[in-house]
């Protein structure tokens, strides 16, 4: 593929070079320019017109007034010349400038008038007065180089003098400096020899200070290593009464579960009794219905026989609430009073037929009522989650970390403390006491609360928590 000709010329570094310039600079320079070479003008062009100004004024400038008489008209004249106009006779007057110097200059150069008709006579006399200027504008010149030359040395005098006078000025600085110098030398090595007596003198009594702190610190390593061996036998005491807590709670909590699943065999025996007598009632409404199909015609003993059957179910049932209620703690309640509903259809036959019928039951099922509400209480936000309690010096408490249960109200406050044993063993009731002081009766948390199923509001319950207290 041949390349083209745009491609082959390169282009050159230096118009490169001439592209990257900033236009801004082009105009900077160009303006800068302008203004220089106004400005030179200026001062060329003032000095010239107060030089000439100067010398006009300085120097006195002879003036020659020349009185020309009328030619004689001759007879024949041209006829494309105008006629002249005739000149007085009288002669004019030298005009005298007003300085006084310069009046004498000129009565001294001014001639008496020359009455010529030749008109070189004027020109010859006004190059007289050009050449008599231009000698007195270099005479005036001359006079200004002596006195710039005479300023100029007179400059020169002045600064070298003023430069003698700084010489001797800053010898004199320097002198007075190195002798100061000498002066600071020679005290700072008195203040440092008096230093370094301070220092040594210091040094030695920090030796004997040292000296007696080391034997203080062997007598207080002996003590704390006696204070050690003695923090050892009591934690190895405390270790011991440890164990026996820990294997006294173990016994005491096996109790409980023991208690716990005594309650819970006596719940189901409730239950199982409870249906026990809701069946016998079935069983005897069954029978009499038996009794009364099977004997139409002696209604009585049917009667009689269902009367039997049902006071041997109440007796039964009798006895199972006698049973429910020597347990302290009996969720179930008796149930021999208890009237048996029936629906309106059951209802209207009953009334109708005048006779005894039977009819279906649904039992609800016995549900224990659960002790966890759905939402716990919360802490409020001012109240951390860790209470830390200091011990005061009446109060020897050890540090130490502890359960506590808590039983609280449906406004929050705190009604009810136990602290748990398993952590604190003979010395709970001294932090209970404790304890009680502190949170007992105070608003620390938002109380828990359950749905109701009827409206959907929240309504606030009493509850039971556990908090963990940190004293140190």
């Amino acid at each position: 593929m041949t390349q083209t000709v745009a491609e082959k010329t390169s282009i050159p570094e230096k118009a490169w070079r001439r592209q990257t310039d900033s236009p801004t600079w082009w105009i900077a320079f160009s303006c800068g320019s302008v203004i220089l070479h106004l400005l030179a003008f200026w001062f060329i062009s003032s000095y010239q017109l107060f030089g000439s100004r100067s010398a006009n004024y300085g120097s006195p400038v002879p003036i020659e007034f020349i009185e020309i008489s009328p030619q004689k008209s001759s007879s024949v004249q041209p006829k494309s010349k105008p006629k002249s106009k005739p000149v007085s006779s009288k002669a004019i007057k030298p005009i005298v400038p007003q300085n006084s110097q310069s009046a004498e200059n000129l009565s001294t150069v001014v001639k008496p008038p020359v009455f010529t008709n030749d008109g070189n006579a004027i020109a010859f006399n006004n190059q007289k007065i050009e050449q008599q200027l231009a000698q007195q504008e270099r005479q005036q010149r001359l006079l200004q180089q002596q006195q710039l030359a005479e300023q100029q040395r007179l400059l020169e005098a002045e600064q070298q003098r003023q430069l003698a006078e700084q010489l001797r000025q800053r010898q004199i600085k320097q002198a007075e400096l190195e002798a100061q110098i000498l002066q600071q030398e020679k005290l700072q090595q008195r203040i440092l020899a008096q230093q370094l007596r301070q220092q040594e003198a210091e040094q030695k009594r920090q030796l004997e200070i040292q000296r007696q702190q080391e034997a203080e610190q062997k007598r207080q390593l002996e003590i704390q290593r006696q204070q050690e061996e003695e923090q050892q036998r009591q934690l190895e005491i405390q270790r011991q009464q440890e164990a026996e807590q820990k294997r006294q709670l173990e016994i005491q909590r096996q109790q409980e579960e023991e208690q716990q699943r005594q309650l819970e065999a006596q719940r189901q025996q409730e239950e199982n009794n409870r249906r026990l007598a809701q069946q016998g009632k079935l069983e005897a409404e069954e029978q009499r219905r038996l009794a009364t199909r099977q004997q139409p015609q002696n209604p009585g003993d049917g009667e009689k026989i269902t009367d039997k059957i049902i006071n041997q179910q109440g007796q039964n049932v009798k006895q199972a609430s006698t049973s429910n209620q020597q347990t302290p703690e009996s969720p179930v309640k008796n149930n021999e009073d208890e009237d048996i509903p029936l629906n309106q259809s059951q209802e209207t036959q009953l009334n109708q037929s005048g006779a005894l019928l039977t009819a279906n039951w649904d039992i609800v099922p016995y549900q224990p009522k659960n002790d966890i509400p759905e939402n716990p209480p919360k802490l409020r936000e001012n109240i951390s989650k860790n209470f830390v309690i200091k011990t005061s010096q009446e109060n020897n408490f050890d540090p130490v970390e502890f359960q506590v249960y808590l039983t609280i109200d449906e406004e929050g406050k705190v009604e009810e403390l136990f602290v748990d044993p398993n952590t604190l063993g003979q010395k709970r009731q001294q932090y209970q006491i404790y304890v009680d002081k502190n949170l007992k009766g105070k608003k620390l948390f938002y109380p828990a609360t359950d749905t109701d199923p009827r409206t959907g509001k929240q309504t606030p319950r009493a509850s039971k928590s556990l908090i963990r207290i940190k004293i140190q």
